[in-house]
């Protein structure tokens, strides 16, 4: 099972894909750190060469989703991830569940503490699918359409 959903994309282009990067840049905070800041740009993130990574910079769900990607003649190739600052949070999240079994597998023994085990992994479907699931969905919509707005793209 994949703890972290991911999403790829290849989106056709209309225009040359100079004039998309432009219009990109123009629309972007250049920032190494993919953290939201107040700003009146549509998008956060480090634009280089053909290689893009941005964030939305909306606050709130904004800073979630990344968007990553390379531009090439006529189309953008996209990968949409967790934040890894979310990615260490939401790690440390199941570190403190897995903890918690094994304290209560030597307080109480191996045998009683395997009563444990579904609801950890209650918990972990719980995070996954919910928790993970709605809000990457949110904010990866989100930022796809902000991003496929700016750009001169075939829908």
């Amino acid at each position: 099972m994949k703890i972290f959903p991911t999403k790829n994309y290849k989106i056709e282009l209309i225009d040359n894909f100079e004039k998309n990067i432009q219009i990109l840049r123009s629309n972007t905070l250049h920032s190494d750190s993919l953290s939201t800041k107040l700003t009146n740009k549509e998008f956060i993130g480090r634009i280089n060469g053909n290689h893009f990574e941005i964030i939305n910079s909306k606050f709130g769900i904004g800073a979630f989703t990344v968007l990553k990607g390379d531009f090439s003649n006529h189309s953008v190739n996209i990968i949409a991830e967790v934040n890894k600052p979310f990615k260490i949070l939401i790690s440390i999240m199941f570190i403190f569940g897995i903890s918690g079994i094994f304290y209560n597998a030597f307080k109480i023994g191996f045998p009683n503490a395997l009563g444990m085990l579904v609801p950890f992994t209650m918990f972990v479907g719980l995070i996954r699918f919910v928790f993970l699931g709605l809000i990457f969905e949110r904010s990866f919509n989100l930022i796809y359409e902000k991003f496929t707005s700016f750009l001169n793209v075939n829908t």
